[in-house]
């Protein structure tokens, strides 16, 4: 998608994981497959998240070293370095996988490809390269937003849904170039 449209259905995404953040609760899942997104009437997009099977309350808490029948607790394509590795998550892992759907959007691919394997052994330690380097009219605000959600350490990332929102809107028109 262009970054214009592709920022604005993140933004829509972020603001629907703040509030389910302010309710305590991290998704761990969060990838394409689990995002609703429509327009309305109106031409407003409209998101709703699902399948928050593996949700946890109350973040930092969180259990993710606990196995699913397919041996992972989160899809590799979209888990955080700190999930892959088994530590505790936050929102912050949320805001990661969030990087890589707006990484996909923009570019057609997630960040990193190959087994499942693979790609958590790169998202422990491989730097995406830039969406521009796959996507050239990718401007370079959205090269350095992918790069800050997909940074490896959570302290590295913006704080909070809601800081993203705000991010986001403070490029105004510089997503377009």
């Amino acid at each position: 998608l262009p970054a214009p449209r592709a920022l604005a259905i993140v933004r829509a995404i972020a603001s629907v994981l703040s509030e389910t953040h302010a309710a305590d609760v991290v998704h761990r899942d969060l990838k394409p497959t689990n995002i609703i997104w429509r327009r309305d009437r109106n031409g407003d997009d409209r998101i709703t998240l699902v399948d928050f099977g593996i949700a946890v309350c109350r973040p930092g808490n969180a259990d993710a070293s606990r196995l699913t029948t397919n041996g992972l607790i989160g899809t590799p394509h979209y888990m955080s370095p700190e999930q892959a590795h088994g530590e505790q998550v936050d929102a912050r892992a949320d805001l990661y996988a969030l990087g890589c759907v707006l990484y996909e959007l923009v570019t057609g691919a997630p960040p990193f490809e190959g087994s499942g394997f693979e790609v958590l052994l790169a998202h422990l330690g491989r730097k995406a390269p830039p969406p521009s380097a796959i996507n050239p009219e990718v401007p370079e605000v959205v090269d350095r937003l992918c790069a800050s959600l997909l940074a490896k350490r959570p302290d590295d990332r913006p704080a909070s849904a809601a800081e993203l929102v705000a991010l986001i809107d403070g490029l105004g028109g510089g997503a377009r170039g």
